[in-house]
């Protein structure tokens, strides 16, 4: 079958960045899904996206659209022939000739009394070129358009206004007609640089068209356009560039032909902390911060849309305004200097955290209360220095600087915290408290960062939920699981040995008036987050630690801590396939189904009269505690292995006797010991009997 590249082209007004590569997207899944619904094949399709273009690009199309055999059911047998069976009735010729067809390729479908009249019928596919205009305008109603509005006096509604169309099918242009435009073979290049509108003579010639027309249609060819003309520009001034892959995917996607060069600030703004420096050049003005030798330095990188004609002035007006920012921020930065940090911490009294949940002084009390039990349980004694760290901790939230620039909560009150001359590491506590703030984000240094940061986010998640603000189904509109994934990120990179099911319960008194207020008693608080932590450790323990689900499901991690949890997978992996676990995993299962349905109505005994048993007793009981102590020091290979060699006499018993007798009392001891045995084995694995 012939096939033919196919270009459809949207040209709009400039689109918002943060919005171009969702809604690219969106054009993408919305054609293949219509191009399987048209039964068309290609070889590749790709969208691909400027600030004022979106671009369909399908490789090897049909042209024309494959056929589709398929079978029509007609009336049942019993209304389509007479009583002979075999004469057709009117209804059956009527149906014949609806759909070209004679009685001898009639088949029946079904059985019995259900026997129904059934035909083959094949349509022939249509001309690819026929089918596409229609649908190609409708896809453009598909693409999701975030604020979409109306311009003129059209009905159409979109993000930004529709200017062109562009319609190839090879060298033909394809008659797709909107509201506002129809379809030509012309595009338009970048706004300065080119000189109206352009002929495209084929489809195979649009990417060299444009880019006559300036116009760098693909963004990664602009992040790399990018990318070396900043390394050429390190090498010609001896500076290094801070290239936020973030800040690269926006400056990519608000420009066609990217020229970059670079500006400068006067020497005297370096005073600013780097911080109140670099946001409003980055979040403002995209532009990318300039060091030597680690410090940052009064110079700055911007990416220019278009070429480097003119560039000293395009130079001079981006300084202009980045002038303006920094006047802005040395006077925020200037006035918070005014008072010190515990000035801006006593104000936090008449500041929500949370509706029903108290001021942010209320959270840096419980903050304090919650690291400090922390502190107890991984050995951090100076507990001074965590009363400072938490009544501080969201102090800047009040000041200037961050209401201006909410990007450095934490780092700003990290810097006043420094300024006021607070010990070396309650400072690094301040300015780290937020993270990480993504996957992947750097984590807390040293022990006291580290616990101010679980203990804020545990705060945060607790209190969120004993207000009634629980995560259901897939939503976290909160962040609680965020703030539960850096819990754990932390803990483990700390290796902070803490059952957090027995912590979180330690801590519940501190949210009982606000689960009273909800009408929901602790117990059923304490429950819930359990739950739902133990679902989030089972999701970090596979996505971020890529441990198999299946390895997951074996090991026991009911008390939420995540260092034990690595401990237990890591030892199933070593020793998952050897012969000897392979043995106590079947002992281990039989026991469970054997007493799944059994509750012992007394303690196990080991001195219990039980000559069958006895061997078997005694075997677990000598070695009990000793295997619950390697449990303790979280020797889980080993304790495994002593558990495995209970296991032979433990069947070599069952081979030889009626494991659960009818005897009353003998029958009840031997489901205590079988009930004992699967605890201590359920301490490291778990199976589902």
């Amino acid at each position: 079958m012939d096939k033919k590249k196919l270009v459809y082209e949207i040209g709009v007004e400039e689109i918002p960045a943060q919005y171009i590569r969702t809604m690219a997207e969106s054009f993408k899944k919305n054609a293949e899904d219509m191009f399987r619904e048209l039964r068309l094949h290609y070889k590749d399709l790709n969208v691909f996206y400027t600030p004022r273009r979106f671009a369909l690009i399908v490789t090897d199309l049909d042209v024309k659209q494959e056929s589709e055999t398929k079978t029509v059911k007609g009336p049942s047998a019993s209304v389509g022939f007479e009583k002979d069976g075999t004469t057709p009735t009117k209804a059956l010729l009527g149906f014949l000739r609806k759909w070209g067809k004679t009685p001898e390729e009639v088949t029946l479908e079904g059985e019995g009394d259900k026997k129904y009249i059934a035909v083959s019928v094949t349509s022939e596919g249509e001309m690819t070129d026929k089918l596409l205009p229609e649908r190609l305008a409708a896809l453009i109603g598909a693409i999701y358009s975030p604020n979409p509005m109306r311009w003129g006096d059209y009905k159409i509604k979109f993000i930004r206004p529709i200017r062109w169309l562009l319609a190839l099918f090879g060298d033909e242009v394809l008659p797709v007609e909107i509201e506002c435009c129809k379809a030509t073979s012309e595009t338009w290049g970048h706004r300065t640089l080119a000189d109206g509108p352009a002929a495209v003579s084929s489809a195979d010639d649009y990417e060299e068209t444009l880019k006559k027309l300036y116009v760098i249609l693909t963004e990664e060819e602009r992040k790399s356009m990018i990318r070396a003309q900043i390394k050429a520009l390190e090498e010609e001034h001896h500076f290094q560039v801070e290239l936020d892959e973030d800040l690269l995917d926006k400056v990519a996607n608000i420009i066609e032909y990217p020229t970059c060069a670079v500006g400068s600030f006067e020497e005297k703004y370096l005073r600013l902390p780097e911080c109140v420096i670099k946001t409003p050049a980055k979040t403002q003005q995209f532009y990318f911060p300039v060091y030597r030798d680690g410090k940052i330095t009064n110079a700055f990188i911007f990416v220019r849309n278009g070429g480097s004609d003119f560039i000293e002035n395009v130079i001079k007006g981006n300084e202009r305004v980045l002038r303006s920012r920094l006047e802005d921020a040395e006077f925020f930065y200037d006035n918070d200097c005014k008072l010190t940090l515990k000035d801006l911490a006593d104000q936090l009294s008449g500041v929500v955290f949370v509706e029903k949940a108290g001021s942010y002084q209320d959270k840096q009390e419980r903050v304090n209360t919650i690291a400090r039990k922390l502190a107890s349980l991984v050995g951090y004694e100076e507990t001074e220095k965590i009363s400072t760290a938490a009544s501080l901790l969201k102090a800047d939230l009040v000041s200037q600087t961050v209401r201006e620039y909410t990007e450095i909560q934490g780092v700003v009150g990290g810097v006043f915290a420094e300024r006021d001359n607070y010990p070396a590491d309650v400072c690094q506590a301040i300015s780290q408290q937020y993270l990480p703030n993504f996957t992947g984000d750097a984590l807390p240094e040293g022990k006291l960062a580290s616990i101010i940061s679980i203990a804020d986010k545990l705060d945060t998640v607790m209190t969120l939920c004993s207000v009634g603000l629980k995560p259901l189904g897939s939503a976290y509109p909160y962040g609680q699981r965020r703030q539960i994934l850096g819990i754990f990120s932390i803990a483990l990179e700390q290796g902070f040995d803490v059952d957090f099911d027995r912590f979180i319960s330690e801590c519940a008194d501190l949210y009982k008036d606000f689960c009273a207020a909800e009408g929901e008693s602790t117990e059923d608080f304490v429950t819930f987050l359990h739950g739902f932590i133990l679902q989030r450790l089972k999701v970090f323990l596979h996505e971020a630690k890529e441990i198999p689900l299946d390895d997951i499901e074996k090991i026991s991690v009911d008390e939420l801590n995540i260092t034990k949890s690595m401990k237990k997978a890591k030892m199933i992996r070593e020793v998952g396939e050897t012969e000897w676990y392979q043995q106590f995993i079947l002992i281990f299962n039989r026991i469970q189904k054997l007493i799944k349905n059994e509750k012992p109505e007394a303690a196990f005994s080991a001195e219990y009269p039980d000559a069958e048993a006895s061997a078997m007793f005694k075997d677990f009981a000598g070695r009990r505690e000793e295997i619950l102590g390697k449990i303790e020091k979280e020797d889980y290979e080993s304790a495994i292995r002593d558990i495995s060699d209970c296991g032979k006499s433990i069947t070599a018993f069952m081979e030889e006797n009626l494991a659960l007798c009818d005897e009353k009392e003998k029958r009840q001891n031997r489901i205590a010991f079988f009930g004992d045995f699967c605890n201590v084995c359920g301490k490291i694995i778990q199976l589902n009997a």
